[in-house]
């Protein structure tokens, strides 16, 4: 009996053999605690040898019964990284061992925290989507660490593993060096980014794209590098802190090193978390944001990026001003300069100039000069967008500019409000149209239309005839469907109603027009002077608007619409939240986006 057991484990030594190599992918071996195969066949094979009548002894497998049969595994067990991600979502059971933690992930935003974890140079590797202070020890970069994958996840094309089992850290300090890999010459670094992902990186950039927002409290922008140009997958995607601080703009150049290849779907996502990750650093310049008097004595003078404390005297003789002010003191903290002076002359406009000693985090010059006016204005200025005398009303809005020209507003109805530029798919824009009779207006029977014009030609790219009626001194809202309250005049397509800009709003009346918007006035192009429809019909200019987001005056627009200024509805850097609305008779002012409120 005891020969015929040491056969059975031959055979099932034999069996178990083939099952238990490393993947192609650097998985790694199963842990050390369970039993080598070949081990087990060569214990087996002593056995069989020590006894050497064996032969005579063994019975035929028809002799053999069940009870004295060693039973197969069913299953072998998954072993190694490239098994974990080729398992589809779900529950698993994958054996890590002796693989190197390579990034830790911090929770920012919405992005999970995390780890990620490698064997080779050329990966495969795997991020766990496992708050790595919930693991005892804690992973550490360095760490040779062996565990069990239990579930396996996708969240934006990128595999993870999002619960583990089994946990153990076998050495603590190990180098990374043999696994970084360089990929800034990679052309195929977007079009195979399922070989890329998770691995350990580093690699060269260059901006080449405004930074916009990539999730919460993220931002990315466009990148290239020697491999991959004209790409528009290729991103660079830093938190927004990280963004504030260095300001990066087009043009900027950075290496970026010892980070995990992170994707959103086929979007091949370099990403940072560490100052310490960027290095070799070249952008232009920095600039002057803004302005601003903080109290009689007090200015704060904001940069694109983050200053050098260090460069900052404390007398403030790096700043000079017009007009007999005088700076006394100055310190710096994160982008903002704060520079105490002599009392400001209340609404006085000042020039400040900024020496070239001012420097940021990178040793860019900050010479350059910025205005802005005395604190304390009183709101003699009714015109200019502006709340002057800080008391939270807006030239118009502000009793003391009732008896000012700007103010005298005709009785007819008037463009109030315009949201060209709301969040992702712009799915909540609109415009308000303000009467301003005196009295109640019948829309239908006063044939007023909006009429929508794209500074590209400008040509009419969508009109409506207003319905309903319009109370006097109420606001009549135009918009998608998804704006709330409902609109008064729900219109379509329900997503990027109005462009962004350069672009323009009109509003006329129409005596005789019998059709609708389309009808009378689509694809009309709009120039100074009389408008006739597409039906011949003359219509009235009430009221024109021009407005952008950061783009340049297009003087096609203006004068065809015959209004002076264009009006950027990102002027406070919050386009996808405010709205251009009226404060003046000339006059909008980017303010919070309100529909149905005057």
């Amino acid at each position: 009996m005891k020969r015929k057991n040491s056969l059975c484990l031959v055979f099932a030594a034999a069996l178990l053999a083939p099952a238990c190599g490393d993947d192609d992918g650097g998985g790694g071996s199963p842990d050390s605690s369970l039993p080598s195969a070949d081990a087990a066949l060569i214990d087996a094979a002593d056995n069989v040898d020590a006894n050497p009548s064996v032969d005579a002894m063994a019975p035929t497998a028809d002799a053999m019964t069940p009870d004295a049969m060693v039973p197969v595994p069913d299953a072998m067990p998954l072993v190694g990284i490239a098994a974990a991600r080729a398992q589809a979502d779900g529950a698993t059971s994958v054996i890590l061992s002796n693989v190197l933690v390579t990034y830790k992930k911090a929770n920012v935003g919405n992005d999970v925290a995390g780890f990620f974890i490698q064997k080779d140079m050329t990966g495969p590797a795997l991020f766990i989507a496992v708050d790595p202070t919930t693991l005892t020890p804690e992973p550490a970069v360095g760490d040779d660490v062996s565990l069990r994958i239990t579930n396996m996840a996708t969240s934006g094309a990128l595999r993870q593993a999002d619960a583990v089992a089994d946990w153990a850290v076998n050495s603590s300090g190990n180098s990374l060096a043999g696994l970084l890999q360089d990929v800034g010459a990679a052309a195929d670094l977007v079009s195979a980014i399922g070989d890329y992902e998770s691995e350990l990186i580093t690699t060269r950039l260059t901006v080449v794209d405004v930074f916009g927002s990539a999730g919460t409290d993220h931002q990315a922008a466009t990148v290239e590098t020697a491999g991959v140009t004209g790409d528009t997958n290729l991103k660079l995607r830093i938190p927004t802190t990280m963004q504030d601080a260095y300001g990066f703009v087009n043009t900027c150049t950075l290496t970026v090193s010892n980070t995990a290849m992170w994707r959103f779907g086929a979007v091949a996502q370099v990403s940072s978390y560490d100052a310490g990750e960027l290095s070799s650093i070249t952008c232009p310049a920095p600039t002057i944001d803004s302005v601003v008097a903080n109290s009689a004595t007090e200015i704060a003078i904001t940069l694109n990026r983050n200053v050098d404390a260090a460069s900052i005297v404390g007398d403030g003789s790096q700043f000079t001003f017009d007009n007999g002010l005088t700076a006394s003191a100055a310190s710096a903290s994160g982008r903002v300069i704060t520079v105490t002076t002599a009392a400001q002359s209340a609404g006085q406009a000042y020039v400040v100039t900024v020496a070239g000693s001012v420097l940021d985090i990178l040793a860019g010059s900050a010479a350059g000069t910025g205005n802005f006016n005395g604190f304390g204005t009183p709101e003699t200025a009714c015109d200019d967008g502006m709340d002057n005398d800080t008391d939270g009303l807006i030239d118009c809005q502000d009793p003391n500019c009732s008896a000012d020209a700007a103010c005298q507003f005709l009785s007819q109805l008037y463009i109030w409000e315009v949201d060209a530029d709301t969040p992702s798919t712009d799915a909540l824009e609109y415009l308000e149209i303000w009467n301003n009779t005196g009295g109640s207006v019948d829309l239908d029977a006063g044939n007023y239309y909006v009429i929508l014009v794209n500074g590209g030609g400008d040509v009419v790219y969508r009109s409506w005839k207003l319905t309903g009626t319009l109370a006097d001194d109420d606001v009549y809202v135009v918009g998608a469907t998804a704006v709330t309250p409902t609109p008064d005049l729900v219109v379509t397509p329900a997503t990027n109603l109005i462009q962004n800009g350069a672009d323009g709003v009109l509003l006329v009346q129409c005596a005789s027009c019998t059709g609708d918007g389309t009808a009378e006035f689509g694809g009309l192009v709009i120039a100074a002077g009389a408008i006739t429809s597409n039906n011949g019909h003359t219509a009235t200019r009430l009221d024109a608007m021009a407005y952008d987001t950061n783009d340049s005056d297009d003087a096609g627009l203006l004068a065809g619409l015959e209004v002076a200024v264009q009006w950027n509805e990102d002027a406070n850097g919050a386009k996808d939240t405010e709205s251009n609305k009226r404060t003046s008779l000339n006059g909008f002012s980017t303010q919070l986006a309100s529909p149905d409120v005057k």
